[in-house]
């Protein structure tokens, strides 16, 4: 059993943001520093450094603790500009979630807060950005399969003719694309028509370049 059951506060130091999330511990000063999927990009945009952890109370039952973060996390809250938080506090964890059947409606809450958080220019423009540079990451660390390997001249030969006939007319996935380049990422990108105007808004620019 957890000695704690805290409520605490993460600021952000740059822009003002905050989260306010509920923790159970037997250290009040272990590491833990939120869950939020959204924070922990503010954190990878600004550095750890700019964010100020603070515990506002201490409970010894999981009931005052969850019943504090209901009052505080409440719907006026979550729609705030100002936070991070998605959804209204007050359950019990995941455990709670998952065995009284109101996950998939938090869920449902959870991603319409976010698709209205997208409406932002500022905040669609840093979770593609971010996406980008974890997708690189994750490439670089894990797309390794092919290293020291190579088709035979056999194989590649199948490959181009199985491919020259399914990539013909609009069965090429590349049919009806266009190239972008965005210089801060150093970054080459495909998109459909339909998105250029978006792209071009978030910084992106017509072309494809060859070197960086």
């Amino acid at each position: 059993m957890y000695k704690y059951h805290i409520i605490y506060q993460i600021a952000n130091l740059v822009n003002g943001k905050i989260y306010i999330g509920k923790h159970s511990t037997n250290d009040l000063n272990d590491s833990y520093f939120g869950s939020s999927v959204i924070l922990k990009h503010a954190i990878t945009k600004h550095g750890k450094d700019n964010f100020q952890k603070k515990i506002l109370f201490i409970y010894d039952s999981v009931d005052d603790m969850n019943n504090k973060e209901k009052e505080l996390v409440n719907e006026n809250f979550v729609k705030s500009k100002n936070t991070y938080n998605l959804n209204t506090g007050g359950t019990g964890g995941f455990h709670y979630v998952n065995s009284s059947g109101i996950g998939k409606e938090a869920s449902k809450k959870g991603i319409q807060s976010y698709k209205q958080r997208l409406l932002d220019p500022e905040y669609r423009n840093f979770i593609c950005v971010q996406t980008t540079l974890n997708n690189i990451r994750y490439h670089e660390n894990n797309n390794k399969v092919y290293v020291g390997h190579s088709h035979s001249n056999d194989s590649k030969s199948k490959i181009g003719k199985a491919n020259k006939i399914k990539q013909k007319g609009n069965g090429n996935s590349q049919y009806g694309t266009c190239w972008i380049y965005n210089l801060d990422l150093k970054k080459n990108k495909k998109i459909v028509p339909e998105e250029i105007e978006y792209y071009l808004s978030l910084g992106w620019k017509n072309g494809r370049k060859m070197k960086f």
